[in-house]
């Protein structure tokens, strides 16, 4: 059995810059639901917490203090083996791997952890009363989220950190996030890239808007061998070089997406899916899951993947990629009903003007806020799904569209 990682003041994530973080009155907020207050503990305050003072006493066959502390760590580990799973749930994460996620900080120290717990000091003054075994279970019982991180799982960015597994059923789990990010910003010596990858990609839609959210981003290069590497997942990676600290508070504790930093593209998805009706969202995500497949596809086999798409006239990769891109965005969001164009005589220079970029424009000064896009997507399915047809067919002999 491996030896296990006795708790000390050189974690990443430190007791002190963890405290800092939840001392933000808006993250306090955030860790109160429904009346029940919640704690973040990293690894060290975790073993502490979990193993009472009078069970470290020794036991008959023991022959140190650090023998017995030993034994009790495995105790929590034995007590530790399906939590992961339990709170994770039904998710896109296998069990074995969600049940293995919370034990590795014990044996590795290349892994660290935030634990959520939920706070209760009448609980915790019986539990001393207890037989320690009773108590530590008990504790264990009262995990209600955790995100784990590791040094160097991308080989290809051995100093830099990543979300190895992150899940919940109380606290939110960008607020975990915030937490590990946080820490990461200002933990002297640590590089601040960290990486993650969306199992499921856009269809774990939930997660993909959480961590856009809070400033990550979509970045297939570290689809590789030497860094993430299965298939239909999304790589992201988030500078926080680019962050201040209260920037992510700010995104943690905000509803907008709106901080001037979120990339365009990637935000868009996420404004306009509270817009759109169920049919239209699933829509959105399906034509986001078979553009990331393309691209995978060509990183993985240096072509994209017959099975999803033809290639009748000899058109470059990049070039099929932009058309289909075209195409389904065109599906997703039609043009609206304008007025036709009259015809306008040459001006002086002989030059006719351009009313191919009039889309760009009205794209430009659309103000999301006020746009009611279930309506333009038609609350009149059939004939909007056919006149977007009809246009998106039209398009391909136009300036492409680009979002």
């Amino acid at each position: 059995m491996a030896a296990h990682v006795v708790p000390s003041d050189d974690r990443m994530i430190s007791s002190v810059l963890l405290n800092e973080y939840v001392r933000f009155p808006d993250i306090q907020q955030k860790l109160i639901k429904d009346g029940v207050r919640y704690k973040l503990l990293n690894y060290n305050d975790f073993v502490n917490w979990c193993i009472p003072l009078s069970s470290i006493e020794l036991r008959s066959g023991e022959r140190s203090r650090d023998e017995r502390y030993s034994n009790l760590i495995t105790l929590i580990l034995i007590y530790l083996n399906t939590v992961g799973s339990t709170i994770c749930g039904e998710t896109n994460v296998k069990k074995e791997y969600a049940d293995k996620a919370p034990t590795l900080p014990f044996s590795d120290p290349k892994y660290d952890i935030i634990v959520a717990i939920s706070e209760n000091d009448r609980q915790d003054e019986h539990l001393k009363t207890l037989h320690f075994k009773t108590a530590i279970k008990r504790r264990i019982s009262r995990i209600k989220g955790f995100i784990v991180g590791e040094l160097g799982e991308c080989k290809m960015r051995p100093h830099w950190w990543s979300v190895r597994l992150i899940c919940t059923t109380s606290v939110k789990g960008i607020v975990l996030m915030g937490a590990f990010l946080y820490c990461i910003k200002n933990a002297p010596g640590v590089d601040k890239n960290v990486l993650l990858e969306v199992a499921n990609a856009y269809k774990n839609i939930a997660g993909y808007k959480s961590y856009t959210k809070i400033g990550f981003k979509k970045d297939v290069q570290y689809f590789d061998k030497m860094c993430f590497y299965e298939f239909g997942n999304l790589p992201m990676h988030i500078d926080l070089g680019l962050l201040s600290s209260d920037n992510i508070i700010r995104r943690v504790t905000s509803d907008t997406y709106d901080d001037g930093i979120i990339e365009a593209d990637t935000s868009l998805i996420c404004k306009l899916y509270h817009h759109l009706s169920p049919e239209n969202q699933e829509l959105l995500i399906n034509v986001n899951m078979d553009l990331l497949i393309y691209e995978l596809g060509y990183r993985k086999y240096g072509r994209y993947l017959r099975t999803h798409l033809d290639n009748p006239h000899g058109l470059t990769p990049i070039a099929i990629l932009n058309a289909k891109k075209d195409e389904l965005y065109l599906e997703v969001f039609p043009i609206p009903d304008v007025e036709p164009v009259p015809e306008v005589e040459p001006d002086d220079q002989g030059e006719e003007p351009n009313f191919e970029d009039g889309f760009d424009d009205f794209l430009a000064g659309v103000d999301l806020s006020s746009l009611d896009l279930d309506e333009i997507l038609g609350t009149t399915a059939g004939k909007s799904k056919r006149k977007s047809k009809r246009k998106s067919k039209s398009q391909k002999k136009s300036k492409r569209i680009r979002f």
